[in-house]
Order: C-alpha cells, then sequence, then structure tokens
C-alpha cells in the first residue's frame, strides 16, 4: 500500500505538488482523508483534529519543498 501511494505521489507532476497549488492539493487530500476515516469510524472528527491534521499537511509540504533546495 505504501509503495503504491509512493508511486502515485511521484507521477504528479512537480508543478503541482510544489507551491502554493500544490499546498491546497496537500489541504484537499487530508479533508479527504479525515472525511473518509470519519465515515469508515462512524464517529464524529471535532475541529481540533482537522486544525492538527492541516497543520501536519503544512509541516509535510514545508519538509518536502526545504529538502528539494
Amino acid at each position: 500500500m505504501k509503495r503504491r501511494l509512493l508511486e502515485w505521489w511521484i507521477a504528479i507532476p512537480r508543478k503541482i505538488r510544489t507551491g502554493f497549488l500544490g499546498l491546497l492539493t496537500i489541504f484537499f487530500l487530508t479533508a479527504v482523508f479525515i472525511k473518509g476515516s470519519q465515515a469508515l469510524l462512524h464517529s464524529s472528527i471535532d475541529s481540533k483534529q482537522v486544525v492538527i491534521g492541516m497543520l501536519v499537511a503544512i509541516a509535510l509540504t514545508a519538509s518536502i519543498l526545504l529538502n528539494k533546495k
């Protein structure tokens, strides 16, 4: 599963992975993940967990951008 996800991530064009559009993509994927886990677990996710997820997405995007320079 991790390998397939990594291959998918590498296949995304660089312009989408980096920059403002990449950040929006990360936010969207995080929101989809949170909603999907909420549906699978049949539980409610409060706003604190959503904010934590967004902060993790920002940190991952920043680390990717810093590692490329």
